[in-house]
């Protein structure tokens, strides 16, 4: 070849060489984009035939986009949506689904990616097809979750932390891996750092702390913790239908998500028909369930109990 001579190329060879492994780059680059916005929209085998592109090349991400993608359709199909899980994705597999979502997630993990390692702790723990569950295995949970705590992740960090409170039962190491967690970092680390003691429960006072953090930084989960709390009390707040009205109606406030939307709406409906609510309107609770079933696009437990809530108040002749 005349442009390698001597144990080395040419000027014009390694302008050449550079220029297409960044038109490689580009393509990859460009294929993970069109991935992940299909992946967004919940599109998962359309998305994973662009992640295979750069998972063929090595590329972590699009190696742990492309498992989660094809993990994400058998759900839907264990769900009951119809479909078939696509042939052609079956690489590096055995003819079975399982088999290629294990090994490309593996790739990912071998390759230093956190979120795969704690994705495979996760499989690890129960992965299932067809009503057949597969690879349960809590030392291998362990193994991976430990591996993706200590790079310092904060999904790896706090995975161990419940696994070793509610799986191995070890309260020491479950507290020693949730100091360890950046609970300062933003609204979701101080809610579930907040919530690790005593959860589902909330009520001790370091707690109420963290979560009233989250809250006032407009986490949905937070808001709707110190929504439930004030409306019925417990050992650190006081009932106070006030306050839970407040943070009811916080979540419609922050988040412009239709799920948590209809939780704001379904918990300031509920205080409007609560008789000792100092503003109880019985036609300002049915306005809100309305509101619930015109924008909700699912059958969730928001709808239906806005569905059954708004059927009684009609009985009633509300208005």
């Amino acid at each position: 070849m005349k442009d390698y001579k001597n144990g080395k190329y040419s000027n014009e060879a390694n302008s050449k060489i550079k220029e297409l492994n960044k038109k490689e780059e580009r393509s990859l680059l460009s294929n993970y984009k069109k991935g992940k916005q299909l992946y967004d929209q919940k599109k998962y085998i359309e998305a994973s035939k662009y992640f295979l592109v750069g998972a063929k090349q090595g590329h972590k991400e699009s190696q742990y986009y492309l498992s989660y993608s094809l993990r994400r359709y058998i759900w839907d199909l264990d769900n009951g949506k119809k479909g078939n899980f696509p042939k052609q994705l079956l690489v590096l597999g055995e003819g079975h689904p399982i088999s290629t979502i294990w090994r490309w997630m593996k790739k990912s993990a071998n390759q230093g990616y956190a979120p795969a390692m704690v994705a495979l702790g996760d499989f690890h723990n129960g992965i299932s097809y067809n009503n057949t569950q597969y690879n349960k295995d809590l030392k291998k949970v362990e193994e991976w979750y430990l591996k993706a705590a200590n790079t310092g992740d904060d999904e790896g960090i706090y995975s161990l932390a419940l696994f070793y409170k509610y799986y191995l039962k070890n309260i020491e190491k479950a507290k020693y891996w949730i100091e360890k967690f950046p609970k300062n970092k933003n609204s979701q680390t101080m809610h579930r750092y907040g919530t690790f003691e005593d959860r589902p429960n909330y009520s001790l006072r370091n707690e109420y702390e963290w979560v009233l953090k989250s809250a006032n930084l407009g986490n949905f989960l937070a808001c709707r913790d110190m929504a439930f709390a004030y409306r019925t009390g417990n050992d650190v707040i006081v009932k106070d239908l006030n306050q839970a009205f407040y943070w009811f109606k916080k979540i419609v406030e922050n988040d412009k998500d239709s799920f948590d939307n209809d939780a704001g709406w379904l918990g300031m409906g509920i205080i409007y028909e609560t008789p000792e609510y100092k503003n109880y309107n019985l036609s300002k609770a049915l306005e809100y369930y309305s509101l619930i079933l015109k924008n909700s696009k699912s059958n969730d437990q928001y709808t239906r109990s806005a569905r059954s809530r708004k059927a009684k108040l009609e009985a009633q002749g509300i208005k």
